[in-house]
Formats: structure tokens, sequence, C-alpha cells
């Protein structure tokens, strides 16, 4: 009796197998069981996260410098950056971040908040040093600490916001940022639609440019509303929309030829770093000036020309 069951359970699984054979093998099955030999899914492209990522500099204390004129904390100095606070209410104070014989010099406010500082040079040691103004152009040293730094990615001060890129997760920004970068699949394609996005909305500001303030420093949330301001607006914006979509980017300021001028270079995962430069045109890679290709008003070649002439061009400060 129980051989007679099983033979009967064998049998029926024996046809259900048979049946499920026919089916997927039947030409009139309307391909829903078929398996195109074409399809590799290794060739299949990943489609690449839009949404923002925007890192925190927030200060937390752990590693702090402070006397009665400022506090300088440096408890994220791994990832690349400092944070500074000065205390005394003065109207002029100066940061200067030394390392090797490069110094940069930063306005440092009094309100007694603090603001996010890049180390440049990355994994290096660095001098810091604060400064209060006595009188005209005169200062004199109130704070100095000198630290090591020792990067946990070589990017990281390219990836974090700083006072020159300051951008936050409640303003516009990111947004405007999981917008632009929603339909690419790569990061090559989220600097295009940028570029693209910054050099046909913003409106150069001749004015601005003529006269601008004393120590002036990009507004993201102010030019995201008006879409106007001078090359230091224009790559600050770029800068803060590139990182926030994880891809490390330079605030570059020099001359191009006689000029003082702002730029930015971005670092791309199969290339490394595209210094200065923004995509391949087939033969060589072309210099990222948004503001140049907005306002140049001759030919796309001889556009093309001036940038990819790298004595144009004279980098002296990365942030």
């Amino acid at each position: 009796m129980r051989r007679s069951k099983l033979k009967k359970i064998l049998s029926f699984i024996m046809a259900l197998m048979c049946l499920f054979f026919v089916f997927s093998c039947n030409p009139d099955s309307n391909g829903e069981n078929e398996i195109s030999l074409g399809d590799d899914p290794s060739e299949v492209t990943p489609q690449r996260s839009s949404l923002p990522v925007i890192l925190q500099t927030t200060p937390s204390g752990v590693k702090v410098y402070k006397n009665d004129y400022a506090e300088i904390d440096y408890s994220e100095i791994s990832k690349g950056f400092i944070n500074v606070k000065y205390i005394e209410n003065a109207s002029k104070a100066k940061l200067q971040i030394t390392s090797g014989s490069v110094t940069y010099t930063y306005s440092l406010t009094p309100k007694g908040e603090y603001a996010a500082f890049p180390l440049s040079a990355g994994s290096a040691s660095y001098s810091l040093g604060v400064f209060k103004n006595i009188s005209g152009d005169k200062y004199a040293q109130v704070a100095k600490l000198k630290v090591s730094c020792k990067l946990e990615d070589v990017n990281s001060p390219f990836l974090y916001p700083n006072v020159y890129v300051d951008y936050s997760e409640s303003e516009n920004l990111a947004k405007l940022s999981e917008k632009l970068a929603k339909k690419c699949v790569s990061d090559v394609e989220v600097v295009e639609e940028v570029y693209d996005h910054v050099v046909k909305k913003m409106r150069y500001d001749s004015l601005l440019a003529e006269n601008p303030p004393a120590n002036y420093i990009p507004d993201i949330e102010r030019i995201l509303d008006e879409y106007s301001g001078i090359c230091f607006d224009y790559a600050s914006l770029m800068t803060a929309l590139l990182r926030s979509q994880s891809i490390p980017a330079k605030l570059i300021i020099g001359y191009r030829q006689t000029e003082y001028h702002a730029w930015i270079s971005v670092y791309l995962k199969e290339t490394g770093w595209v210094d200065g430069m923004i995509y391949f045109d087939g033969q060589s890679w072309v210099l990222m000036d948004p503001t140049l290709a907005d306002s140049f008003s001759g030919s796309n070649k001889e556009l093309s020309e001036f940038l990819k002439n790298s004595e144009n061009y004279n980098a002296l400060y990365y942030y």
C-alpha cells in the first residue's frame, strides 16, 4: 500500500515537471519565461544614488585649544578641517593656517560662532595663528597652536562644507543637488548637469565685481535666490552642489592671466583629480571655468583653445 502511494506521488511530481518544461519552452508563451542570452548582468550600468549627502562640521569639543581671545577645536582634524571661534568683540580678526611655505589667511567674525576651515595641504603639520587688529593694518598674534593631521580620506578636505563653501541640509541646495543628479548614472554626468545648470542660470554681476565688499564670502542661499554673482559665487555654488553628491571638488583661487579669479577642480573615480577641468572632449580635458563659459563672446573653438592653455591659469589656493 505504501509503495502504491509513493508511486502515485512520484508520478504526480514528474507530470508537474513536464508541464513546467512545456510551458517554459512554448514559443506561444508570450516570452514571460524567456531569457535572452545577450543580456549580461555585468554590463548593466548601476544607478547612482542622487540623495544629497551633507557632511557635518559641528565641533565636538574633544580636542580644544582656548584662551581669552579664541577657541580652536581640532577634534575632527582627521577629516580635513578645524573649527575656530573668535571670542573677543572686535571688528577685525584673522586666522592664519600655514603648512610648509603656504599660508592661508581668513577673516574671523566677532559673533562668537564657530566656522569650519579646510586643511588644504592634506596630511601634514600645520601652524595655526589667531591675530587681533591693533590699528589700521597692524595685527598682533593672540593665539597659536601647532597640530599634525593624518587624513582618514585624502579627499576629505574637499568633501566637507567650509567657510567659503558653506551649505547645510536645511538649504535649497540639497533639493537642487538631488534634482540635477536624479537621472545621472555616473559622476561625470552629475558634473555635466551641475556645470550646465550654473552656466545657464547664473548672471554675472559686473557691479559687484568692480567693487566687492571687504572680506567678501559667497552666500549660497543668496546665490540660489538671485542666481547672480561674481566668479567666487559661481565656483562656490558648483563646488557645494558636487560635494553634496559625494563628488570631491576644490574651489580654486588664483589668476586667469593677470585677473584674480576663482574656478574649480573635480575628482573622478576613473581619472583621479582633474585639476581645473570639466569634461573630456574626445582628445583632452577642458578647463572648468563656469564664469568664463558664461560670459565668453567668442566661438566655442576659441573658448576651448583658451581653456586648454594652462599658462592662462595660475592656482594659488585650494578650498
